[in-house]
């Protein structure tokens, strides 16, 4: 029916049990009662640790909590690592609910079962660290699984893009290498930690096995060879050694047999041989060392045993002593987690501060390069490019300098390339304008000479003669001073003054100074109302004068010559184009239109298209030409509105 607690039986109390076995028939029940009295953990040293599951070990479920019995106020047992008060009056109503206690940082369950005893179970309470080892524990699975994924899928949202740029490489390998070394500090030392678990056990055994012989070879001191006729004797000194070192302890003879043991029964059960462990005894009997820690075997179950030999006054072997030590793995489990816990808190902050640490250091390892990237964007072929600053003498600091040395020499090398280009085409100008100057000069020097031949000869007419070479000459020179007027303009254009005015207005009079010419030259009627442009009108009246002139001259003679200008508006801006029905530009020389040149013609306007595409250029504009031979040429202007429209 049960069990009952009756705190009669003995010290600690005991069960009592009552099992009833229903009778066959007519026979009475069979009545069993079970008296079950526990029995002190000093009086069973080791042995248990054969019989213990550690999956369902009560000392681990326990472990890190304290507990303490008291009987009228006495403390009777106790056990763990908090200190208990010998008398204590500890609250509590008896049969009641566990009550809760908090004292000096302690946790502290306490109930009362009869009015007599009460049981008290108590840790210390979980502090911030605590709570920060769950984090840390956290966040390393976390960390641990974002890694996993990055590496095993880079097209992840998270990922795209990283790793694409040196200053992202450059933090991603350093955080690398330094999680690497922390994970391979992290392996050593547990695996220092439990290096030096199993030497401290060593120690301990080793330790014990000494204390141990000597205090036999001390009570054995008139004996000698030990055998099985000396188990009697033996027996006692075994088991009071054993309550005092709370260890077991084995003796073998000379042969490797048991003589006896402070826990025989280990050995009657068969659970242990009675012949001394093979290696052991190889060991110790022939090679004679003065001691030997082996680890040794039961079933699953590993532990290490401490052999020492016994000896007489005179040194000689008389029997061997063995010490098992039965230490659970979860004693090393607990000291690992104890390592591991202020560890993993410090692994998890070093991580942290070498994430913040790479960045700041690619940030600033990578700023000179994304300064020269910036700097090369930027890059012109002028004198406004700046200079890179570093303050160190690194290799950074080279790579600067090589910058600065180099943008030295290509804004040097680009003065140098405009001078010769600007020398250039001053040469090539000059050649020209002086072609074309020496062309009229010989019909000058020809109608002076035939004037003066008549002179001499005393024609008749020369009045006449002489009136036709003054016409010939005013012409001619009149064709020097437009040449050397244009070479002028196009050489040293005024600033450029702008203003907001109507383009429409003034294509209207330009249209009207040229109504008197025999070929027409007429606006689009769908160019109505007004645009506005902001540039420097009569720059811009020059321009457009200049293009109607060119497409007079290209309208040859015997063709009834039509000039129309047409204005458009697209996308905030004015396209004007000036369309002709002349010859059109011949082919070879349509790449050279807007070079500065001059024509052969006597009237030509050489530098004209030149200053027309400098004057558009000038006010944000662009120019562009369509010309097909005989049929006619048309210049398109595409300049931007002005900000009022």
């Amino acid at each position: 029916h049960g069990l009952r607690f009756d705190d009669l039986m003995g010290d600690d109390g005991g069960y009592l049990g009552k099992v009833v076995f229903a009778g066959r028939r007519s026979q009475p029940d069979i009545v069993m009662f079970l008296e079950m009295s526990p029995q002190s953990a000093s009086e069973l040293p080791g042995f248990t640790d054969l019989f213990v599951d550690e999956g369902i070990s009560l000392t681990r479920l326990m472990q890190g909590y304290s507990f303490a019995r008291y009987r009228n106020g006495d403390l009777r047992e106790q056990g763990g690592d908090v200190r208990f008060p010998l008398i204590a009056d500890w609250v509590g109503d008896e049969g009641g609910p566990v009550k809760r206690m908090n004292e000096d940082g302690i946790s502290h369950l306490v109930y009362r079962p009869d009015a007599d005893t009460v049981v008290v179970v108590s840790r210390p309470l979980s502090g911030f660290i605590s709570l920060l080892t769950t984090f840390s524990y956290l966040f390393l699975f976390y960390f641990g699984c974002t890694l996993i994924l990055g590496l095993g899928d880079r097209d992840l949202r998270v990922f795209k893009g990283v790793g694409n740029s040196f200053r992202d490489r450059l933090a991603l390998v350093m955080v690398a290498v330094l999680t690497f070394s922390l994970v391979i500090v992290g392996l050593l030392t547990v695996y220092h930690v439990m290096d030096a678990y199993r030497e401290r056990q060593r120690d301990i055994i080793s330790e014990k096995s000494r204390s141990v012989q000597l205090e036999l070879e001390q009570r054995l001191e008139g004996q000698g060879t030990l055998d099985i006729r000396d188990r009697a004797m033996v027996r006692p000194m075994l088991d009071e050694l054993s309550r005092v070192f709370f260890t077991d302890i084995n003796v073998y003879g000379l042969d490797g047999r048991l003589i006896s043991s402070s826990r025989p029964r280990v050995f009657k059960e068969g659970i242990m041989a009675q012949m001394m462990d093979p290696m052991a005894y190889t060991t110790m009997r022939f090679k004679q060392l003065s001691s030997l820690v082996h680890s040794e075997r039961i079933g699953r179950l590993e532990y290490q045993s401490a052999y020492v030999p016994i000896r007489n006054p005179l040194g000689d072997t008389k029997a061997f002593l063995s010490i098992p030590y039965f230490g659970r793995q979860y004693g090393l489990q607990q000291e690992l987690l104890s390592l591991l816990a202020p560890l993993v808190n410090i692994y998890v902050f070093l991580i942290l501060l070498s994430v913040l640490l790479a960045l700041v250091v690619s940030n600033r390892v990578t700023e000179p390069l994304r300064i020269i990237r910036q700097g090369l964007r930027d890059l012109r072929l002028d004198s406004t490019n700046k200079s890179i600053r570093w303050e160190s003498d690194d290799e950074i600091g080279e790579l600067v300098g090589e910058y600065n040395r180099t943008l030295q020499e290509l804004v040097r090398s680009a003065e140098l390339l405009a001078r010769s280009e600007r020398e250039s085409a001053w040469r090539e100008m000059a050649k020209q304008v002086a072609h074309e100057i020496k062309n009229p000069l010989t019909p000058m020097k020809l109608t002076i000479q035939m004037l003066q031949r008549s002179s001499r000869d005393g024609a008749q007419d020369m009045d006449e003669r002489i009136d036709r070479t003054a016409r010939i000459l005013i012409e001619q020179i009149d064709t020097l001073s437009h040449i050397a007027s244009e070479f002028s303009r196009f050489a040293q254009m005024p600033q450029a003054v702008p203003e907001v005015f109507d383009v429409v207005g003034m294509l209207r009079d330009i249209v009207e100074l040229h109504s008197g010419q025999e070929v027409k030259v007429r606006l689009e009627p769908g160019a109505e109302g007004e645009v506005r442009l902001r540039a420097d009108r009569e720059q811009l009246a020059r321009m457009f004068t200049n293009l109607v002139r060119n497409a007079l001259q290209a309208i040859p003679e015997g063709r009834a010559g039509v000039i129309v200008i047409s204005v458009e508006k697209e996308n905030g801006r004015v396209n004007i184009a000036v369309r002709d029905n002349g010859t059109g530009i011949p082919e070879e020389v349509r790449d050279r239109v807007f070079v500065p040149n001059f024509t052969t013609k006597t009237g030509g306007m050489g530098l004209g298209l030149a200053m027309v595409k400098r004057i558009v250029e000038g006010a944000g504009g662009g120019i562009e030409f369509e010309t097909l031979t005989d049929v006619g040429t048309t210049f398109t202007v595409r300049l931007p509105l002005a900000d009022s429209q």
